[in-house]
């Protein structure tokens, strides 16, 4: 049951994602980034996130989800694409 509901919350969050890249003029808003914040918060609860470097890429994906507030698509993928994975 625990699985299903995760499942569905990641989909949900893949799909919003989604509608998201389909409009360039949207925005990253509070929603999606708080959906997606639930997302990472369920999973560092989980007991698979007992691992420090699990909890250290659930920590950086928080910060990076604060960050894309309010941004474009475009500008969410150039984010993602001019870093490395812990670069922030």
């Amino acid at each position: 049951m625990n699985d299903e509901r995760l499942a569905a919350k990641a989909a949900q969050v893949l799909a919003r994602a989604g509608q998201l890249v389909t409009d360039a003029k949207e925005q990253v808003g509070d929603g999606e980034i708080d959906l997606g914040l639930d997302l990472v918060r369920e999973l560092d609860a989980r007991g698979e996130a007992e691992d420090g470097e699990v909890r250290a890429d659930l920590k950086a994906l928080s910060a990076l989800l604060d960050r894309l507030r309010g941004l474009r698509p475009a500008e969410v993928v150039e984010h993602l694409t001019s870093r490395g994975p812990r670069d922030g």
